[in-house]
């Protein structure tokens, strides 16, 4: 889905590209979508809650159960959609933040996890994608937007 841009020459169209990446990752397209450390705004309103990540993740002393995960993740993604969101201007409208999200041209979601087909936030940028954003896949360890510093393999 392409979008007109307000105050971009001719209104020009934009699709947003949706990358994933670890946290280190440092380009302008960063967002931290972590529950220890996200960006505020919609980086805070893609993140998990503590209660999920308590339940399934391991680092969080959760029983690993990647499918359950997912389903209760993306459970909650939907019902954050019909509702509002704590924000740094008070609350506001979820699908607000992902509508202005929807606007930009690139967003890196960053969490720590080292494998992204077992994150959250791929579930995020194919959530994402199904809005109107294209997921572009993972961003390689070292980029023209950023570089990701000290990552064992």
């Amino acid at each position: 889905m392409r979008h007109g841009v307000p105050g971009l020459p001719g209104g020009r169209q934009v699709t947003l590209q949706i990358w994933t990446a670890r946290v280190s990752y440092s380009g302008e397209d960063r967002l931290d979508i972590t529950a220890k450390s996200a960006s505020p705004g919609v980086g805070h309103a893609l993140a998990p809650t503590v209660a999920l990540l308590k339940l399934y993740h391991p680092a969080w002393g959760g029983k690993p159960d990647w499918e359950a995960y997912s389903e209760q993740y993306l459970y909650s993604l939907g019902a954050r959609e019909r509702s509002w969101v704590q924000a740094p201007i008070g609350h506001v409208s979820f699908r607000l933040l992902i509508a202005e999200l929807l606007t930009r041209e690139s967003v890196t979601l960053c969490c720590y996890c080292p494998k992204p087909e077992e994150c959250h936030r791929t579930l995020a940028a194919k959530w994402l994608a199904e809005r109107g954003g294209i997921y572009m896949g993972e961003r390689p360890r070292s980029t023209k937007r950023g570089t990701l510093p000290g990552i064992a393999s």
